[in-house]
């Protein structure tokens, strides 16, 4: 952008945004570093210039005009740099970056006058055990499926997913058929188009996210419901317990006195499948619930795989989106450009590493790879409702600032009064229990 210096952050300062994610997770799983990224220095702060440098040395280069508001350019360049030179940076990153809790600094504060060594080596390795459930949902996921013609150019509705056995490396052996095909029709390619698994569960049918991890030889078929269960072997479905009563967080069950909840106040909801606005050139949606009667505005995360959180908003920003763009725009633009703030409380999001787990459930070391299986509407949030060993349970959202997170005064700000204390004596006993 043509601005001046003093329009910007520090004079233009480069930060290292590795709060989101650290540097090992973005070099196993994003194959990059975090993001570098400079400000401009105006009220809202948003971003003048993004940079994203990958392994193999290219880097992505974003520019955005109107103190943020409008991306304006993306730059492709290499560098004359080896994958073994830029590991040494990325080491050299979680070292002075991240193990130092540094977060989103200025990259001229940190020390890189030191020699690497062999045990900070190991320790940036270690990392790639931890995330190998996500390393190879995203690489499953960049593989091809097979789409019938009568879903993709028909127009009809997917009935069924099954997976077969393929010695085809870049095919995942799955395919999306509406139930409508003959034997001559399943078996000859032709009647066939070819996609990536991301763009079944992005454009065609978002709950295949939760089946596309599962082995050779299983099938989903749609029910009357709508719902896709899982056929066995023996022609049955999967038996899972539907009671909704405990809340896990970080790991440790809580097991909630019956008495003080209210079921029936818990409101499953489809968050693709509502109304909605979509405005592409700035990153986010803004949807209306009917089932809660609830406004989100929802950026969207653009992470290993893209994804959405959700705020509350209400009518009235509703409509001044459609009145008024440019006010609206500025409004939210910390929320849009998801610059980290205390300024909103997320209520609820897409994906499992926004909620209050640990590694270890958030990668799925389960029985079930994916646990992640929808949103429960309850007490003011959206609820990640998990599968876990064949019985559902709730989980709260990161709203992740302490000093925001256990005062129910704060929370009110956001919550209606009673959902607020409901929610605040749960975190307190949370608190104080840990």
């Amino acid at each position: 952008p043509n601005v001046k210096m003093e329009n910007l952050e520090k004079n233009g300062k480069v930060f290292y945004m590795n709060k989101k994610d650290e540097t090992n997770f973005n070099w196993f799983v994003n194959n990059s570093l975090s993001s570098f990224m400079v400000f401009y220095n105006d009220e809202n702060n948003l971003g003048a210039a993004k940079c994203k440098l990958y392994k193999d040395g290219v880097i992505y280069l974003y520019l955005y005009d109107d103190f943020g508001k409008k991306a304006l350019e993306k730059i492709v360049l290499k560098i004359n740099y080896t994958e073994q030179e830029i590991f040494n940076l990325a080491v050299i990153l979680m070292v002075e970056a991240d193990e130092k809790r540094r977060y989103d600094d200025d990259i001229e504060s940190f020390n890189t006058d030191f020699e690497i060594t062999q045990e900070m080596i190991d320790r940036f390795n270690k990392a790639e055990e931890e995330y190998s459930n996500i390393i190879e949902r995203r690489k499953l996921s960049e593989k091809i499926a097979l789409i019938s013609t009568k879903v993709i150019d028909d127009g009809l509705k997917i009935k069924k997913f099954e997976r077969i056995k393929t010695s085809d490396d870049s095919w995942s052996g799955w395919r999306a058929l509406s139930g409508t095909e003959s034997e001559e029709e399943k078996n000859n390619n032709n009647y066939y188009k070819s996609a990536p698994i991301w763009y079944i569960y992005e454009k065609l049918e978002p709950d295949f996210y939760n089946m596309y991890m599962y082995d050779i030889g299983t099938e989903f078929i749609r029910d009357e419901t709508g719902k896709f269960i899982l056929k066995k072997d023996d022609n049955s479905s999967e038996d899972i317990e539907e009671n909704i009563v405990d809340v896990i967080m970080r790991e440790r069950r809580f097991s909630l006195d019956n008495s003080k909840i209210d079921i029936q106040k818990m409101i499953d909801v489809n968050l693709n499948k509502d109304s909605k606005i979509v405005a592409k050139d700035n990153y986010f949606d803004i949807c209306y619930v009917e089932k809660i009667d609830k406004y989100f505005i929802c950026p969207i995360i653009t992470w290993m795989v893209w994804y959405k959180r959700y705020y509350l908003i209400d009518k009235n920003d509703y409509e001044l989106y459609k009145n008024n763009k440019s006010e609206f725009l500025n409004k939210f633009s910390i929320i849009i450009n998801q610059r980290d703030n205390h300024q909103f409380l997320m209520s609820g999001s897409d994906a499992l590493r926004d909620y209050c787990v640990s590694k270890s459930l958030e990668t799925g070391v389960n029985e079930i790879t994916n646990i992640f299986v929808g949103h429960i509407w309850w007490n003011g949030l959206l609820w990640a409702k998990i599968l876990w060993n064949k019985k559902y349970y709730l989980v709260l959202p990161n709203i992740s600032v302490p000093d925001i997170f256990y005062k129910e005064t704060q929370i009110s700000n956001i919550y209606d009064g009673e959902n607020a204390k409901l929610l605040g004596k749960y975190l307190s006993d949370y608190q104080t229990e840990n």
